[in-house]
């Protein structure tokens, strides 16, 4: 009896001492526990992490003053000038260059004025008065009545540059819009005391009422007129 719990007991001690073994050797070894680092901005807008004695610090490649200068007025100061010329106004295919309304001087503000406001008078089928030459208001009158009338009517119209023929006389070349045609020609303007008039009109009106064909640009076609 004694004999065979002695057996029984090494088998116990084999058995026990067996799985031991296996726990041991197929034990796997837990990994490290991961570093973890937060991330910092410092008082100067660096960027560091913290937790880690390996330290890595992300710097920015540009200062506020950088920052700031990239506003809409900074990039418009850094980009080079598009313009290596003078400013470039639109042009008819008729009268030429039209006479820009911006950086003109105070004489030719008055001249344009003068001009347009004849113009329009034209349109109504009036006469401003108080644009014309009073020596020449008589024939004007009469000339402006009967060419300028209903059957010549326009809607719109469009002026070229200033043109000075003398100390103080100048030309201004208009296109008249109506149905179906246009016509253009010259308006011709005096300085005197009180201002600048208009002293005579060179418009073949009757193109007005033919039919506007395709247009050809020539430039300067009316500077025949202005060398004379």
């Amino acid at each position: 009896m004694s004999r065979l719990f002695a057996v029984f007991l090494c088998l116990m001690i084999f058995f026990s001492c067996t799985r031991v073994k296996k726990n041991e050797t197929g034990k796997k070894t837990p990994a490290a526990p991961a570093a973890v680092s937060t991330a910092v901005k410092n008082g100067n807008g660096n960027i560091q992490t913290e937790g880690n004695p390996n330290k890595i610090v992300l710097k920015r490649n540009f200062s506020p003053k950088t920052v700031q200068n990239s506003s809409p007025e900074g990039i418009l100061k850094t980009l080079l000038p598009l313009k290596n010329g003078g400013n470039i106004y639109p042009r008819d295919f008729k009268i030429g260059k039209l006479e820009p309304e911006l950086e003109l001087s105070k004489t030719d503000r008055s001249i344009l004025f003068t001009t347009k406001k004849f113009i329009t008078g034209l349109q109504k089928g009036t006469i401003d008065k108080k644009t014309i030459n009073p020596d020449d208001y008589d024939s004007l009158k009469k000339l402006s009545l009967y060419y300028f009338n209903k059957s010549y009517k326009f809607k719109s119209y469009r002026l070229s540059t200033i043109n000075r023929t003398g100390e103080n006389t100048v030309t201004v070349n208009c296109r008249l819009f109506g149905s179906p045609g246009t016509a253009e020609g010259q308006l011709y303007l005096k300085r005197t005391e009180n201002g600048w008039f208009i002293t005579d009109v060179q418009i073949d009106i009757k193109q007005i009422t033919k039919t506007r064909e395709k247009e050809v640009f020539v430039p300067n076609s009316y500077s025949w007129i202005m060398e004379e």
